[in-house]
């Protein structure tokens, strides 16, 4: 690695954004890390390090605003001096790909104006913020600036465990009311990871905690943070009677743990429609709150239920999730993507263009509307049992999801599927007819002969032409539809003419004892 560095008095500056890395102490991301996010020097003056890893870094000095500053501007840290060196192991040697950059300041009388360097690779940056005389306290941030503030800077948040989602590196929501941020990675109480159990946090705590600031996707994320302090929820949801209501309804009990006076229900306006309270008793610090759903026509439905306690001028508040089945939704592809992530189940049919994964289950799978990226089908090893493969036509359920930022179909559940098997044209117009066997013919788009019709521009007529024989296509669908008729008069869509290859899927029939295939539909595997 190569790694510039402008001398003492020339760069002065510095702070740091870090990610996480579940296998070293140092936060990293893919392409560079570094051991810690802040630099925080005492007004006496003073030195500390930071240690870099990286595959390339260069490194730029700018101002809170990411705008850059050189010499002799009023943003410039004259007070900063850094050095790099090669870090080196024990024995003397030098490391590779290892650095130390040093920061040194000389006394002050009060405190210093926060100085910021950018530490670049090819595709990825990591900010250091560089502070003197503040003793490395941040001022407390909400959530909604964490979420509007740049990546790299180090924020400190206070707010309401929401949901703990991994309890080995402690990844969970904090909310405070402006908004919500994801807590990726917690360190102990020495600094450690995968020892989240240790803290003892439990959603509905108060918790503050202090770390770099990320985007995932379009998940703003803090990074392996420090806890700086933990305030017990004084009331807290043991368990729900059941964990789904059914169609018809019902009723669901929550049970409570509560050291509060009371406690108060609120039940979101947008469920209000279908669920109810139907009773609250509190007694020896315990409560039991009664919900009465009402029957479902639609799809599945979830009310986010919040549980607050006070006690004096001690209050807390956490939530629960309650859900009611409904009605799995059939549809298109298209208007899955267009969904809401919620437990709705959505039933989908498509042409499995993509195995990604076989193990699980990943697959990619399209229709004459749109793709969508199956995040599993079953438990590990069952979709391998299926025998299913690209181009065979699957039924499936799951739930809208997302990841990155994209869409996905999420607990996905195998119902049927229809096998395609690849033929040549002589043995496909051999075959018997037969509708609900699919085959997939791949070659030219020749003129139709032995008294059949070519027409391309609508339907899509014409003779497919490989090295055994030639195959009449009757009519080409867009897309994989269940119940043709969207996907039907758009052969000019594909963009296909006379002596382009096309692969297409359908099943054999005839007219007139001429040999076609029909309910033919054009496929093309995703790469």
């Amino acid at each position: 690695m190569k790694l510039k560095y402008i001398i003492a008095p020339l760069l002065a500056v510095l702070t740091l954004f870090t990610a996480c890395n579940e296998d070293q102490e140092l936060a990293s991301l893919d392409q560079i890390s570094v051991s810690k996010s802040m630099v925080a020097l005492p007004l006496t003056g003073g030195r500390d390090t930071v240690v870099i890893k990286g595959q390339y870094i260069d490194y730029t000095l700018v101002n809170s605003s990411d705008a850059i500053v050189k010499l002799g501007d009023s943003d410039y840290p004259s007070w900063l001096n850094i050095s790099v060196e090669k870090a080196k192991d024990k024995k003397g040697q030098e490391i590779d790909d290892q650095y130390n950059m040093i920061f040194v300041a000389d006394a002050t009388e009060k405190v210093r104006k926060p100085a910021y360097l950018l530490l670049n690779t090819k595709k990825q940056t990591q900010r250091i913020m560089v502070l003197q005389g503040v003793q490395g306290e941040l001022p407390l941030s909400t959530c909604a600036q964490v979420l509007a503030g740049p990546d790299g800077d180090t924020y400190k948040v206070k707010g309401t465990v929401t949901k703990i989602t991994q309890t080995t590196y402690g990844n969970w929501y904090l909310n405070d009311g402006t908004g919500e941020v994801y807590i990726y990675g917690t360190l102990d109480k020495k600094g450690n990871t995968k020892n989240f159990a240790s803290l003892g946090i439990e959603e509905g705590d108060e918790v503050t905690v202090q770390g770099p600031k990320t985007t995932y996707g379009s998940t703003v994320e803090l990074i392996d943070v420090s806890v700086v302090n933990i305030k017990k929820s004084i009331v807290k949801v043991d368990s729900l009677s059941i964990d789904t209501l059914p169609k018809a309804g019902g009723e669901v009990i929550a049970y409570l743990t509560n050291k509060g006076e009371g406690v108060d229900v609120k039940i979101p306006e947008e469920a209000e429609s279908w669920l109810s309270i139907k009773s609250i008793n509190t007694k020896n610090g315990t409560s039991t709150v009664v919900f009465k759903a009402n029957a479902n026509k639609g799809g599945d439905r979830v009310a986010e239920v919040s549980f607050t306690s006070a006690s004096g001028s001690n209050s807390s508040t956490v939530t629960k999730q309650i859900v009611q089945l409904g009605a799995i939704i059939e549809c298109p592809i298209s208007e899955f993507l267009a969904s809401k992530e919620d437990a709705t189940v959505y039933r989908l049919t498509g042409v499995i263009t993509k195995v990604a994964k076989a193990e699980y289950g990943n697959i990619y799978i399209r229709d004459y509307t749109g793709e969508a990226y199956v995040y599993g089908i079953g438990n590990k090893g069952d979709f391998e049992k299926l025998g299913l493969k690209v181009g065979d036509i699957v039924t499936l359920t799951g739930t809208h999801s997302s990841f990155n930022g994209n869409p996905q179909v999420k607990g996905g559940k195998y119902e049927k599927h229809k096998a395609v098997t690849k033929i040549s044209a002589a043995d496909f117009v051999k075959l018997k007819d037969d509708k609900q066997t699919y085959y997939m013919l791949t070659g030219t788009i020749t003129t139709a002969g032995n008294g059949n019709k070519t027409e391309l521009k609508t339907y899509g007529n014409f003779d497919l032409v490989d090295e055994t024989g030639a195959a009449y296509i009757y009519g080409v669908q867009t897309g994989w539809e269940n119940t043709p008729a969207n996907s039907r008069k758009h052969f000019s869509d594909l963009g296909k003419k006379l002596g382009d290859e096309i692969t297409v899927i359908g099943y054999k029939t005839s007219y007139n004892n001429k040999a076609q295939m029909g309910g033919a539909f054009y496929f093309e595997p995703k790469k």
